[in-house]
């Protein structure tokens, strides 16, 4: 049972007020931006598949090669593959990477050979890498990042992942021997697990525990938090004309607005009895993050990593007779989050919820 377009209102009206200094940012989603640094001509070289690479050189290969000797990409070097250029690793061939393999969309990596990466390396996929079937080997030293629109596929002789490894998976990957490494241990799963974790966490304390203020503690960083209340205590000094509410916090409104407009809403409706997050999918938006977006969080530390998060709410509820229509089935919702010093938040209003 999915929480319903009412309830979910209900955090809405509240959430609007919790962080009074938020803006409305942008509604449709951006695309997951990948940024492929322009070489100049004067800067690169062609790569002829054959001589030598050389460190704090940038390469690029224009028509396809196949390797049968041993190949390195030293340290501070990018080879770039263009579109539709493939580049084979015969099973007398091997690539040693120590610097940046870049794959533009189009272009192949075709491993029959020995495929090694160093700690501190990188491979950029935007195009296509194929592990033959019982023929590669392969080792992940450094980071691999299938971007959207990449892949990797086959099912090499052996792969394995180096303990500096990190792997994002944004594209398709299609290599059952690759995934079973990555599991549940993976970068990108373990976002997923504690961005669910955290919403599940902020959702079960307004709808169970009936602490909507405990709840933005948990949505919002410290700083902004103050910030608010801040506001608050201004906005309250200048429509305060009696001097009645002199005394009151910030806290203490949302005690009563819970108490007094939210907690009888879900009376009505029935008694919910646990809450349950999915994450459906994570879209990377670090890159894209609006000037609001920055300004919201500039007093909180530095942002480490930004995603649209697609998830769907479970609600386990006993609607009362008469109010089935507070609960709506079948239902997702998409939210913005932030990673700052190694937390979660949300990235503006918990109407995001809705």
């Amino acid at each position: 049972m999915k929480i319903g377009n009412k309830i979910a209102a209900l955090l809405v009206g509240a959430a609007i007020m919790a962080a009074p200094t938020a803006t409305a940012f942008a509604e449709s989603v951006p695309q997951t931006v990948v940024v492929e640094q322009q070489l100049g001509a004067s800067a690169t070289k062609t790569w002829d598949g054959k001589s030598a690479l050389k460190a704090g050189q940038n390469y690029v290969l224009k028509k396809s090669v196949t390797l049968s000797k041993k190949v390195e990409i030293p340290k501070g070097t990018t080879l770039t593959l263009n579109k539709g250029v493939k580049l084979g690793i015969s099973a007398k061939g091997s690539l040693y990477i120590r610097g940046t393999l870049a794959m533009k969309s189009g272009s192949t990596l075709s491993v029959s050979g020995k495929l090694y990466t160093y700690s501190g390396s990188k491979i950029s996929d935007t195009g296509a890498i194929k592990l033959n079937t019982n023929k590669a080997t392969v080792t992940i030293g450094g980071t691999l990042a299938v971007n959207k629109g990449g892949s990797i596929s086959g099912t090499p002789k052996s792969i394995k992942l180096g303990k500096n490894a990190k792997v994002t998976i944004k594209g398709t990957n299609s290599c059952k021997k690759l995934a079973a490494l990555l599991g549940a241990d993976s970068e990108l799963e373990k976002d997923k697990k504690a961005i669910e974790e955290k919403v599940t966490e902020i959702m079960d304390t307004v709808l169970i525990k009936g602490d909507l203020y405990g709840a933005m503690e948990m949505a919002y960083p410290e700083a902004v938090l103050k910030r608010t209340e801040e506001e608050f205590k201004a906005t309250m000094a200048e429509l305060d004309e009696t001097g009645e509410y002199a005394d009151m916090t910030m806290k203490d409104f949302y005690n009563q607005l819970y108490a007094n407009w939210i907690k009888p809403m879900l009376d009505e409706a029935g008694t919910i009895n646990s809450v349950k997050v999915t994450t459906v999918k994570l879209t990377d938006c670090l890159n894209s993050l609006t000037d609001e977006e920055k300004a919201f969080f500039a007093d909180c530390g530095t942002i480490t990593k930004a995603y649209i998060a697609e998830l769907k709410s479970d609600v386990d509820m006993d609607v009362n007779p008469g109010k089935e229509d507070y609960i709506v089935l079948d239902e997702s919702m998409e939210i913005r989050v932030v990673n700052i010093g190694g937390e979660w938040y949300l990235s503006g209003n918990v109407d995001s919820l809705v």
